[in-house]
């Protein structure tokens, strides 16, 4: 049975002879075979039910066609999208300076008439099934007074993604999922699947365990990922694999990024902030853990919520994801990505800590409103 390793004590029978044992994955000893079976199927998974070789290849599909990085202070209800003079940066969560672009969801006020105001609801409630709030307050506001005369206008509060709106607005190349556009795809870390990679050559077992308070975790000190048996099933009673292949992932960047067994190889050492933890009280401080929260919020939109990230985090990840195996032949192929950047790895010391980089980006003609400037180093400059 896999994870039970058969060994013997020379000449310590009784009598004479070997003393023949079981000895489990975390170096429990059984005499009898039986013994380390049942404890092995009560404490870990089952490959077969796991099915490790889909994990990874499912990681190695799982993409994201907006990777990036939006300052969440342009979230502001104070803030106007078009006007940089009220943009405050210094009002937002440091650990929370930036949010993914499917999360940069904001409520904009617009002036519109009857013709857009229609529209807008036709837009958001096409079978006028569920007529938002703000739709049946003009709605008996129309049946009460007659439809508004075409030049009047009552302000409507939407709710917009803001590179939607940047896009709609003259800059196109800020629009979500388009294969040009100013956010790349990008697919899975190849930190993170690396170690399930080593896992699936070294045949080794996952932990199986309940806790109310994770749905994984990564035991630094015995090199081994357990996931909880009550959250990966479903209601069916079946394991939802994007769960398993997320928080696998998630595991398996730990896995790379902790030096207790990768020693000097250890993604830490390459990380030019190895001190950016997440405030937690429960466990150890986890080194890089922001940027494997954020990486999960990227890679599996609405697994997670309110998930923002610092500057020091975001640089975290950008080295996270150029990060490649000691051994190239271990990479994923991948169909139409370009080949992970290449750089010589020095583990003599850690990076000396660096200062974030200066994304501005050049200038361009202007489109849109004059006096805006949002496309020609505004909103654009911002965007990492």
């Amino acid at each position: 049975m896999q994870g039970i390793e058969p060994g013997a004590f020379e000449g310590e029978r009784e009598g004479g002879g070997d003393l023949p044992y079981y000895r489990t994955p975390e170096g429990f000893i059984f005499w009898g075979q039986e013994d380390a079976q049942e404890h092995v199927q009560k404490n870990y998974w089952d490959p077969a039910e796991i099915d490790l070789p889909q994990v990874i290849k499912d990681l190695e599909g799982t993409n994201v066609k907006d990777f990036g990085a939006i300052p969440s202070y342009l979230l502001d209800s104070n803030a106007d999208l078009m006007d940089s003079s009220t943009w405050d940066p210094d009002a937002v969560d440091p650990s929370t300076y930036y949010v993914s672009p499917a999360d940069a969801n904001r409520t904009i006020i617009s002036d519109m008439n009857e013709s857009e105001v229609m529209d807008y609801l036709n837009r958001v409630d096409p079978k006028g099934d569920n007529m938002s709030i703000f739709g049946k307050e003009y709605a008996d506001i129309w049946d009460k007074t007659g439809p508004l005369p075409y030049q009047r206008t009552l302000p409507v509060h939407e709710s917009v993604n803001v590179l939607d709106y940047y896009a709609s607005q003259g800059n196109p190349e800020l629009k979500r999922g388009s294969s040009t556009g100013f956010f790349p795809t990008k697919y899975y870390p190849e930190a993170g699947i690396w170690g399930l990679r080593k896992n699936l050559k070294e045949k080794k077992l996952f932990e199986r365990y309940t806790d109310p308070k994770s749905l994984a975790h990564y035991n630094a000190a015995r090199d081994m990922i357990g996931f909880d048996w009550e959250d990966l099933y479903d209601a069916q009673g079946n394991i939802n694999r994007k769960k398993l292949a997320r928080s696998a992932g998630h595991e398996g960047l730990h896995m790379a990024i902790e030096p207790h067994q990768r020693g000097e190889a250890a993604l830490e050492y390459d990380l030019p902030y190895p001190k950016n933890y997440l405030n937690q009280t429960r466990w150890p401080a986890s080194t890089g853990h922001p940027a494997v929260l954020y990486s999960d919020n990227l890679f599996f939109p609405g697994q997670r919520s309110n998930v923002g990230i610092s500057k020091e985090g975001w640089e975290n990840l950008k080295t996270i994801m150029n990060w490649t195996p000691p051994d190239t032949s271990q990479r994923s192929p991948r169909r139409g990505q370009a080949a992970p950047i290449s750089r010589a790895q020095d583990y003599t010391a850690r990076q000396v800590k660096q200062s974030p980089k200066d994304y501005t980006a050049p200038r361009r003609a202007q489109v849109g409103p004059p006096g805006y400037n949002y496309n020609t180093g505004g909103i654009a400059s911002l965007m990492l």
